[in-house]
C-alpha cells in the first residue's frame, strides 16, 4: 500500500510542478501614439520634416502644417521625409499618429537660417516583455 501512496504522491506532485510552470504570458499591450511638434518662425528657414519609425509601430497619419495651410498622408510609408521652406512668421506644425507594442516613433522639424536653426523633436515607444 505504500508504494502505491508513493506513486500517487509523485504523480500529483508532477502534475502540480507542470501546471505552474506552465502560465500563459499576458497578452501584449497596445500603445497609441499621437505626437505633435510646432513652432513660429522667427526667420525665412530651409525645414526638414521626418517621420520614422523602430520596431512594430504603425504609423496610420501624418499631417503638417505650414503657414496655416494642412497637407495629410494616410498609411505613409517611413522613413517619411519632407523639404520645403517657410517665411518668418509662419507656424509650422508636425503630427503623427501611430500604434505600437514593441517599437517607437519619432518626429523632428529642423530648419536653418544664416544666422539661426531650429531643431524640435518628439517620439513615443512602448516595449512589452
Amino acid at each position: 500500500m505504500s508504494k502505491k501512496v508513493f506513486i500517487i504522491s509523485i504523480f500529483f506532485l508532477g502534475f502540480a510542478l507542470f501546471t505552474t510552470s506552465c502560465k500563459k504570458d499576458k497578452d501584449a499591450e497596445t500603445k497609441t501614439c499621437n505626437i505633435e511638434k510646432s513652432s513660429v518662425l522667427e526667420l525665412d528657414m530651409d525645414l526638414v520634416f521626418k517621420v520614422d519609425i523602430t520596431g512594430d509601430a504603425n504609423c496610420t497619419r501624418i499631417s503638417y502644417t505650414i503657414a496655416g495651410i494642412e497637407q495629410s498622408i494616410s498609411n505613409p510609408s517611413l522613413p517619411w521625409i519632407l523639404n520645403t521652406t517657410a517665411l518668418e512668421g509662419d507656424t509650422v506644425d508636425l503630427r503623427a499618429y501611430a500604434t505600437t507594442e514593441n517599437g517607437s516613433i519619432t518626429l523632428s522639424i529642423s530648419g536653418e537660417a544664416p544666422t539661426s536653426s531650429l531643431h524640435l523633436s518628439e517620439s513615443c515607444s512602448q516595449y512589452n516583455d
